[in-house]
């Protein structure tokens, strides 16, 4: 049974914060795949932001993209909220807040990396 992975990212976020957990889980499916445990995949993995399309990362010069806007994602099994130099308006925007709420409460396991926290912090405050 395929298990979706969902990254939020946001403008300014740092790069390793959205790829280096994707990759633990993208590693994941290669080695089920190679050790013949699985033919499915795994997991999905998937990189939301506000709007589908590329997104400044914090490190001059790189940029991620994402496939579809936040708004669009009804279901994740894990929903991984990425940190970076960003996060203060990321975490200002009241519909994301909000979103992020309905997903906890939809059943996602939810996860942050490094100031990720500092989002999730705001939707219970």
């Amino acid at each position: 049974m395929t298990h979706k992975v969902v990254c939020l990212a946001f403008d300014q976020c740092q790069v390793l914060d959205v790829t280096g957990p994707l990759e633990v889980f993208g590693r994941a499916t290669r080695w089920l795949h190679d050790q013949g445990r699985s033919t499915d995949a795994g997991y999905t993995l998937e990189i939301v932001a506000e709007r589908p399309g590329p997104l400044r990362c914090s490190s001059p010069g790189i940029a991620l993209s994402a496939e579809r806007s936040w708004r669009q994602i009804q279901r994740a099994d894990t929903l991984l909220i990425a940190g970076g130099i960003g996060w203060e308006q990321a975490a200002a925007d009241t519909e994301l807040r909000s979103w992020l709420r309905k997903m906890q409460h939809s059943g996602a396991r939810i996860a942050s990396i490094c100031t990720g926290s500092l989002i999730l912090a705001r939707c219970c405050g």
